[in-house]
């Protein structure tokens, strides 16, 4: 369903237009039995779950189970490389759910928000924590956003990664902590936040030649400004402010539109910490990006549906980073991934067609085990009629 897009999900199994006639569906599912499963899909046991307002009440109780099962496994099968990046990433749902968000500068505006760690390179997600409100361990002692960070670095730390952030959760006090931790990072700046340098501050109106920077550093945080259409604040603690001697020129350069009717733009010199900050902070975003072209989630009033199946786009998304790299098959598209994904998971199960008297009934070896075929079978050789009620006897059943 991811590849073969249609509008609604019993449109798989229309055989009476020519213009819907898949007969691929059919061929491995009922319709209604891929309905019911759908309509009871769980991932808990409600009698276990906690009431609300009592201690140890858990807002993602529904799919906790899959969560601590997937998460480790993400972490556990690919150690990403050296550079990494933390971003927020939107879940689609506009039912009502008490952690639900809106954020108007995203593409999907409505949604479950999730804080992410991928590969910069890949996008492979490693880590995966859902926004359920100010509610979460480590709160008292730290911000929202320094909380989020030390929870999704918590198994990288001590191992020298260098970590990427947007100005959501930069700040002069965190750094210092990874620091600490062994983890570099480097993220664009608030510059009305505690301990930002005021030396340094550009304002928008302020007329600088573009391409201009300054910097301060204090121990091991380098605070740095640089003027492009409009001021931009870094902290970093893997830069230095300038490049080395030994780096070629064409490599500090950035091109940008220059006045009206100048040709070919002009070039516009620009820090090392912003030059990595733009090549390795996509990680998060690539990975939303590849995960929108085949994905198979439905619209949905439940909530814990539309989770399972991010988390099964993050499942399928991880699978091909693994492939892409541990067989080299980095020219192989997504498609032909799913595909082959497809075909490995059904493998050889087809329905089955027998005929009861006049009718022809098809039956789904998914559903029926041998026992039970041959065991109609056995009817039909006595008396077709009898074998048609035992079969509706077991379609009821299932």
């Amino acid at each position: 369903m991811g590849i073969l897009k249609l509008p609604r999900i019993h449109d798989y199994w229309r055989q009476k237009q020519w213009f819907f006639a898949i007969s691929s569906f059919s061929k491995v599912m009922f319709r209604d039995r891929f309905r019911q499963i759908h309509r009871y899909l769980h991932f808990c046991n409600e009698t276990a779950a906690i009431p609300r307002g009592n201690e140890g009440y858990d807002k993602l109780f529904k799919v906790r189970m899959l969560l601590d099962d997937l998460c480790p496994k993400f972490r556990n099968l690919y150690k990403p490389k050296r550079d990494i990046c933390i971003d927020e990433s939107m879940i689609p749902f506009k039912g009502r759910i008490s952690f639900r968000q809106f954020i108007p500068s995203k593409r999907t505006r409505f949604g479950i928000k999730a804080w992410v760690m991928a590969e910069s390179a890949t996008g492979y997600i490693s880590e995966f924590l859902i926004y359920t409100g100010k509610d979460i361990d480590g709160l008292k002692d730290h911000d929202l956003a320094g909380t989020v960070v030390r929870q999704l670095t918590q198994h990288v730390l001590k191992q020298g990664y260098h970590l990427y952030l947007d100005n959501y959760y930069t700040k002069v006090g965190l750094l210092e902590y990874l620091y600490e931790n062994k983890v570099y990072a480097t993220g664009t700046a608030r510059v009305d936040r505690s301990q930002f340098p005021k030396e340094i501050i550009m304002r928008t109106k302020m007329k600088l030649q573009r391409g201009y920077s300054d910097w301060r550093m204090c121990g091991p945080v380098l605070a740095q400004v640089w003027i492009d259409s409009k001021p931009v604040h870094i902290l970093s603690t893997i830069h230095y402010p300038n490049y080395d001697d030994e780096v070629a020129n064409s490599t500090i350069y950035v091109k940008r539109k220059g006045k009206k009717g100048a040709v070919g733009g002009i070039n516009v010199p620009y820090p090392p910490a912003i030059k990595d900050y733009n090549a390795k902070m996509g990680g998060v975003d690539s990975a939303d990006q590849i995960m929108k072209y085949y994905n198979c989630g439905r619209k949905s009033s439940k909530w814990y549906r539309r989770i399972f199946y991010h988390l099964l786009e993050i499942c399928v998304h991880n699978a091909f980073v693994l492939e892409s790299w541990f067989t080299d098959q980095r020219a192989r598209s997504h498609q032909s991934f799913r595909e082959e994904l497809i075909d490995q998971l059904i493998g050889s199960t087809r329905s089955k067609w027998i005929i009861v008297g006049d009718q022809v009934i098809q039956m789904n070896t998914l559903h029926y085990d041998i026992q039970m075929l041959e065991f109609i079978n056995l009817w039909l050789t006595i008396s077709p009629e009898i074998a048609k009620i035992v079969l509706k006897m077991f379609e009821k059943l299932l």
